[in-house]
């Protein structure tokens, strides 16, 4: 069920998981919930060093000129000029100063440029290592009785960005349950006339290990690889905000990979110009912006470089006050899918095969999964100077065919959900994608996927179907007959998965199918690629490189289906390297997919 987020009235309010959204009242008013803020006086919060590019006036607050105002940045206009004015460079108001519990301390805002032209200013709050959990709320002074925006755990380092509307006084105050040491910064401004903040915002994605979202969705689902885009829908997940036009956002790089750039678009839209943020390895990059959002209700975060994300919403604007981007022709228009967000063309997957049952079962095997990470991150080197982003990913043998009937009589051996956990958590670490590799013996290729389900309604995890282990002859795996599968069983499992990316707002899943011999799939000229499945065949034979060449040419399909190849280590005379396969012209069309076994 979606969070309830509804208007109520001329002075409206929105709740959002039980957040109160700042409505229109007169002038800059606003509509808060009851939450902490009782204390008594306290001392002014001290203003610290003003950034760079700033001066300090004479009653101590951060002055800034009118230049330092950037122009918007993501376009999001009314008839009155910019929605959001940020700061080129954050101004310091406040640095690492204590915080008493319960004694509201004053952050003076008046004379940074922008601030009475606007009286809603964005601003950057860092939390460093409390002593205590509590929560803050950062409100204007006047306000004692509002929601918390801002929670922290013990010895944790929070950053968090609020809208806040500014007191006649120029001032907001931070008031803490716990006693902690507080960093202010002033990113930027906002139209009272247009925005209307978050009490408290709303985080929508926090893919890292131990991310939290408002709703629990689109929560620790790992490193973002190099080259994605991640559909993320917001109005489905929070009812009543189908008015909204535009979000202002807070983004944040998280333990970054590698260097890259971080952009966050409407679904209806193309991938903007100019990046949200730029960031470098290991070092945390944050920025904020106002973006559009189209009829679909979804944003879409792209990133060019391996890293964690957190995303969160910290303001809307109402449809009626921005032009509308994107609208559909007609009821039947197709769900937009954000730019990139397919799995091919757009990137090429390096994986390394196998499981740890058995080193014979692929290289996978050989090492532990933490060391194999490292092992395919050497092995996906050189296929980087190809013509795409490589996605590296573990293809793990999850249903092993065997020779004896096992426990169910259908001779398999079905890996328990930590064993594979095991491997996606490694996986997400590094920014790799998890392919559930099936040998069902005498089971069907839908029973034994749907026994991973929870896996497979995750982003980041595909299926392989391997025909060659589906076989009635129960000794396949002691050199009986190669197995075979109808194409009406694969199109079983399309559909299935199909159905799980749609019901989960899900990007573009992998679906696998092995293949070195024109039996192993029958009818296979009725192959079918639903919405939402990148469907590939994958030539898995091994040998001299004339056999190879041609079994490839064997396999081969037509767009818009996908090819594969597999690379043995100990198989393959003359193993292939990345240069022959990428540049040899020995491949046409140059496999979307290659693993090694």
């Amino acid at each position: 069920m979606p969070i309830d987020v509804r208007p109520a009235g001329p002075n409206w309010r929105l709740i959002v998981a039980g957040v109160a959204v700042l409505g229109a009242m007169a002038g800059i008013a606003y509509v808060v919930t009851s939450g902490d803020g009782e204390g008594g006086a306290a001392d002014g919060l001290a203003t610290g060093e003003p950034a760079a590019g700033s001066e300090t006036n004479d009653d101590g607050a951060a002055l800034a000129t009118a230049a330092t105002l950037a122009a918007t940045s993501a376009g999001v206009t009314t008839a009155s000029g910019p929605v959001y004015s940020p700061l080129a460079e954050p101004v310091r108001l406040s640095d690492d100063v204590t915080v008493e519990a319960g004694a509201p301390a004053p952050v003076v805002v008046a004379g940074v440029a922008g601030a009475l032209e606007t009286n809603l200013v964005a601003l950057r709050v860092e939390v460093d290592a409390p002593q205590q959990a509590g929560s803050m709320t950062v409100v204007p002074c006047a306000m004692t009785d509002a929601r918390p925006n801002v929670s922290f755990a013990v010895d944790d380092a929070v950053v968090q960005t609020v809208v806040v509307p500014i007191a006649e006084s120029g001032e907001v105050c931070v008031t803490s349950t716990a006693d902690a040491t507080v960093t202010v910064d002033a990113i930027g401004f906002l139209d009272q006339q247009a925005a209307r903040p978050f009490a408290k915002p709303v985080t929508i994605l926090d893919t890292t290990a131990d991310g939290v979202t408002d709703d629990d969705r689109f929560a620790t689902i790992g490193v973002r690889p190099e080259g994605s885009t991640l559909k993320v829908p917001v109005v489905s997940r929070f009812a009543g905000l189908d008015d909204v036009g535009a979000l202002m956002v807070a983004v944040e790089a998280v333990d970054p990979l590698a260097s890259g750039e971080l952009s966050v678009f409407a679904a209806e839209a193309a991938v903007p110009d100019a990046a949200l943020i730029e960031y470098e390895p290991d070092a945390d990059a944050r920025g904020a912006d106002v973006v559009p959002i189209g009829p679909s209700g979804a944003l879409c975060v792209a990133t060019t470089g391996s890293t964690d994300v957190v995303v969160t919403i910290v303001a809307l604007v109402p449809a009626s006050v921005v032009a509308p981007i994107g609208a559909a022709s007609d009821a039947d228009a197709a769900e937009p899918t954000c730019a990139g967000e397919e799995f091919f063309p757009g990137r090429r997957v390096v994986a390394l095969y196998g499981t740890q049952r058995s080193e014979r079962l692929g290289v996978l095997g050989e090492q532990p999964p933490e060391e194999a990470a490292e092992r395919l991150d050497e092995i996906a080197e050189p296929w980087r100077a190809g013509d795409r982003p490589v996605l590296p990913a573990f293809e793990l043998i999850a249903t092993l065919a065997t020779g004896t009937p096992e426990d169910r009589g259908v001779y398999n051996i079905r890996s328990e959900p930590e064993f594979v956990q095991e491997y996606l958590d490694v996986a997400r670490r590094h920014g790799y994608y998890l392919i559930l590799d099936l040998q069902p013996g005498q089971s069907d290729f839908l029973t034994e996927a749907i026994y991973y389900e929870e896996f497979l309604r995750q982003p980041d995890v595909g299926l392989a179907l391997d025909p060659e282990w589906r076989t009635e002859a129960p000794d396949r795996p002691k050199g009986g007959f190669v197995g075979q599968v109808d194409a009406a069983e694969v199109n079983q499992v399309s559909q299935y998965l199909a159905r799980l990316v749609d019901e989960e707002d899900l990007p573009e899943k992998l679906l696998i199918v092995h293949q070195f011999q024109d039996r192993m799939i029958t009818n296979k000229d009725q192959l079918i690629e639903p919405p939402g499945v990148a469907l590939t065949i994958h030539m898995d034979g091994f040998g001299p490189r004339p056999e190879k060449l041609n079994s490839y040419r064997v396999v081969k399909v037509p767009p818009p289906l996908n090819m594969g190849l597999k690379l043995f280590y100990d198989e393959d005379t003359d193993l292939l390297s990345a240069d022959d396969v990428l540049n040899g012209g020995l491949f046409d069309p140059v496999p979307d997919l290659v693993t090694y076994q």
